[in-house]
């Protein structure tokens, strides 16, 4: 089990930020289950662009992020779950979003321990796969300790455009996609 508790020590806006960069991570898992079930995912995209966009400071409107917000709960409210992994990591990514929009105004909010938690859910889960998941969790402890070293120090928006990670295109997600 990771030290995910650490977490908490970052001020909300890195908590944010964390969960930011977990999901563009992981988004492939996203647009993977997007095609193969057929499903439009335009109010998860949607928002997690607003929050990238208000972190950084170019929206400054909280009411619109809220805005977008609502319509993802709406959207994800009206979803039907799958039985199957990618479902469970798309589902993960949608908490994620909702934990950053709530570490922003909840100082004490600690959903994001409960994102790490999901992730080393899954692993495990992978195992009965017949994965070796030694490398899914050597993967989420650097990505765990790079997080925790590049946002320690921030405290509040705008967050710098390199504090934001960026998918390369022959980087793998946090699953193995």
């Amino acid at each position: 089990m990771l030290d995910s508790n650490k977490l908490n020590d970052l001020s909300p806006i890195a908590r944010s930020t964390f969960c930011l960069n977990f999901i563009k991570i992981n988004q492939p898992h996203i647009i993977f289950w997007a095609e193969e079930f057929n499903i439009e995912t335009h109010p998860f995209i949607k928002l997690s662009a607003k929050l990238q966009a208000y972190l950084v400071g170019d929206l400054q409107s909280v009411s619109n992020l809220h805005r977008f917000y609502e319509e993802f709960c709406l959207w994800r409210e009206a979803l039907q779950d799958h039985d199957c992994l990618a479902y469970r990591i798309v589902n993960l990514c949608f908490s994620t979003v909702c934990a950053a929009i709530d570490s922003m105004e909840d100082p004490d909010n600690d959903d994001v321990t409960l994102v790490i938690s999901g992730a080393e859910q899954i692993i495990e889960e992978m195992a009965d796969f017949g994965c070796d998941i030694n490398e899914y969790r050597n993967q989420l402890i650097e990505f765990l300790d790079f997080n925790l070293t590049l946002l320690k120090d921030l405290k509040q928006r705008p967050v710098a455009r390199n504090h934001i990670i960026e998918l390369a295109a022959d980087s793998s997600t946090l699953f193995g996609l």
